[in-house]
């Protein structure tokens, strides 16, 4: 198997670049205020504006979901580039111990 750690580590940085920017997404949404009076002041607009703002906090907590799972796969990615950073270096000391004879 093939694996170069740089690349594993460097992906697993994006992942985790891209969970604070959906985290700043979902607190930016969950920060914007749905007026109440946005479609006018009668029944329908009223269910409207309640269904639009339920719709909002799913959405926000869907983002925040994101946030923790590419959190999480950048993390996994950082620490398996060590591990295969210190395989690596773990057998090549024991392949340059072996004797030639």
């Amino acid at each position: 198997m093939w694996v170069e750690p740089e690349l594993l580590s460097s992906g697993g940085q994006v992942a985790r670049n891209a969970g604070d920017r959906v985290l700043n997404g979902a607190a930016a949404l969950a920060a914007a205020p749905i007026g109440t009076s946005i479609f006018g002041d009668f029944a329908a607009a009223r269910a409207f504006q309640q269904r639009l703002g339920e719709l909002q906090i799913g959405q926000v907590t869907e983002m925040r979901n994101s946030h923790h799972t590419l959190t999480d796969v950048g993390t996994k990615a950082k620490t398996s580039s060590v591990s295969f950073s210190e395989t690596e270096t773990a057998n090549r000391s024991t392949l340059d111990a072996v004797s030639d004879a």
